[in-house]
């Protein structure tokens, strides 16, 4: 009898346990809200009846919540502020509070999830092979590895526009991308879920898989790595990703040796030379010494001695132009060569923050260079306010000098100057022409260029863009 009951006991305890998984496991995958499209992808916790939520809305916008078991039939879920007990209606359908959600076909995260800690390979293989919608700040993430198996680069994108690049890692079990760091993580094809040192949540949604990993390096194969390197434009994401940096990599003074041009907001804004050294495989940029470099797919990936790394993506809609020592036109300053110097330097320039233009005397050979920059300012108020410096309240005089509160002090000046300031007309007429200058600099045209017995050369432009469209050339002598 007292058998009877201890099995009795136990089938009822075990009856028990069963429905408590089973009533687990039906929460698990992705749930549609009928009217609004809200998605929410209900995930497996760390912890026994416990778990995650990434709620995201149509416009991509990504919530982290959270669901607990109260209960062998109460299972809370929390979204922001709002928290409810879910009410099944049947396997596929519950309501959250007013919400009605319907399961979406085929979802299921009880498949195949990986844990970091148990198998490194198979968790980057499925971190690589995904594009990810993630729970930190709503951005889509693209991993890579580059030079080894467990770090990499991860690419952002928020609504398909390029936010900039962060290194990811892998060691003793914990993933850190960027400055997060993940120390519990498990990753299947439709999901990640993380936890981070501060013990949150950190959940990424698969969108489609990436395209599969093509490398180029610098070692292996140069001649391919030159030719992707010197195509068209990169890019880099700012330190508080707030705008992105263009950079041009340019071959000038040989094939292996170059400068780099940056730029932001489509301004020049920095420059600096690089050079490839082949007996020791060094890419050097600027004062930096990489000691390895490829390409992978479109993301250039840089590592210094120490290990750290640094990484350039492609620059969308790129025309394919690869760039030679064809496309450089070299002048050398000297007397014989005014001609060429003045019309090479006509015109208006910028470097950073400054405008530029060189003003020739009649004999060519002497002349001044301008440099300025123009702020706008207005008095709204009590204000009187300028991108220049801070912004100021009072006014003060004294001898020849004014003086904007404690920001600035400007002093009257007699002496001689080559500017003045422009009427608003005049700006546009000399915009306009600035613009058929540059595009008179870029145009492409054949020289024949002739050798006098002086020493100096005379180029003698001829009406043609290129060479393929000269089918003979002749000297006729009268």
């Amino acid at each position: 009898m007292l058998r009877l009951a201890t099995l009795f006991f136990c089938f009822i305890s075990i009856t028990f346990y069963s429905l408590s998984i089973s009533a687990d496991d039906r929460i698990y995958g992705a749930w549609i809200e009928d009217t609004s499209g809200l998605r929410i992808d209900i995930l497996d916790g760390f912890k026994p009846g416990k778990g995650a939520v990434l709620a995201v809305d149509k416009k991509g916008k990504a919530k982290i919540g959270k669901w607990e078991r109260k209960s062998l039939e109460v299972v809370r879920l929390k979204i922001g502020s709002s928290e409810e007990s879910i009410k099944f209606k049947n396997n596929n359908s519950f309501y959250w509070g007013e919400k009605s959600f319907t399961k979406h076909a085929g979802s299921n995260e009880q498949t195949t999830t990986l844990n970091l800690k148990d198998d490194t390979n198979a968790f980057v293989e499925k971190l690589t092979k995904f594009q990810w919608l993630t729970s930190i700040k709503s951005r889509v993430a693209t991993f890579k590895t580059t030079f080894s198996g467990d770090s990499g680069a991860v690419a952002l994108y928020k609504s398909n526009k390029f936010l900039g690049l962060d290194a990811w890692g892998i060691s003793s079990g914990v993933l850190k991308i960027g400055d997060t760091v993940i120390v519990e993580a498990r990753i299947s094809g439709q999901n990640f879920i993380g936890l981070n040192d501060s013990g949150e949540f950190i959940i990424f949604r698969s969108l489609k898989k990436s395209s599969p990993r093509l490398a180029t390096n610098v070692k292996l194969e140069r001649v391919k790595f030159f030719n992707s390197l010197l195509t068209d434009e990169w890019v880099t994401g700012s330190y508080w990703k707030e705008y992105l940096y263009t950079h041009k990599f340019r071959p000038i003074y040989g094939d292996l040796k170059g400068v780099t041009l940056t730029f932001r907001g489509g301004k020049h804004y920095d420059d600096g030379t690089w050079e490839y050294i082949p007996a020791t495989g060094i890419l050097k940029i600027g004062y930096t010494e990489y000691v390895e470099a490829l390409i992978v797919n479109n993301t250039l990936a840089l590592i210094k001695k120490d290990g750290s790394q640094k990484f350039y993506n492609r620059a969308p809609d790129g025309k394919g132009k690869r760039f030679t020592l064809a496309d450089v036109t070299k002048i050398s300053l000297n007397e014989n060569e005014l001609d060429k110097i003045n019309k090479a330097l006509t015109g208006q320039f910028q470097n950073d923050d400054y405008l530029y233009q060189f003003e020739y005397n009649k004999n060519l050979r002497t002349g001044f260079l301008h440099k300025w920059r123009s702020r706008s300012f207005e008095i709204t108020g009590d204000k009187f306010k300028t991108g220049a410096f801070y912004n100021s309240d009072t006014l003060y005089l004294i001898e020849d000098f004014v003086i904007f509160d404690d920001n600035e002090v400007f002093k009257r000046d007699i002496s001689a100057s080559r500017l003045r300031p422009k009427t608003e007309q005049e700006v546009i007429v000399s915009q306009k022409e600035s613009e058929k200058n540059l595009l008179k600099a870029m145009e492409k045209t054949v020289l024949v260029r002739i050798s006098k017995a002086d020493g100096s050369t005379v180029d003698i432009p001829l009406p043609i863009s290129s060479f393929s469209d000269i089918l003979s050339l002749q000297i006729v002598r009268e």
